[in-house]
């Protein structure tokens, strides 16, 4: 049986982000693979939260919104996607689902919470409009 925290309300979560961290695990990342990535040093630590859900990159002249996977560990975000330049960006984070260590180790590095229904919300909350193939 899948353990899950779902956030229906999909308010922006107000946790600190754990740069100096995040940096350094991301210095062994592939780009492109967030939920790889996350779902590896959570192995490697054995403890935390493996968290899907969106996330909106601001520059100082746009936001850039994707779906994406990111750590929760002991209350902090640990984000540990390469190339993200954190002088440059601002990061806001919505989360979907979050797994703690037991259930997200048996993933395998594919996100379990992105649907139709995600997709849907993420492209409203940035005011995207595209056709969708799925």
């Amino acid at each position: 049986m899948e353990s899950a925290v779902y956030f229906e309300n999909r308010q922006r979560t107000t946790k600190p982000i754990d740069i100096e961290l995040s940096q350094c695990l991301a210095s062994e990342a592939q780009h492109g693979q967030c939920y790889e990535n996350s779902l590896t040093v959570l192995r490697g630590l054995k403890y935390g939260y493996y968290v899907e859900g969106s996330a909106i990159f601001h520059t100082e002249q746009r936001g850039i919104p994707c779906l994406h996977g990111w750590l929760e560990i002991d209350g902090t975000i640990v984000d540990p996607y390469p190339g993200l330049n954190w002088r440059r960006y601002k990061v806001i984070y919505f989360p979907n689902k979050k797994y703690d260590y037991q259930t997200a180790k048996g993933f395998y590095n594919l996100p379990h919470a992105i649907s139709y229904k995600n997709i849907l919300f993420t492209l409203r909350t940035f005011g995207k409009l595209v056709r969708l193939s799925l």
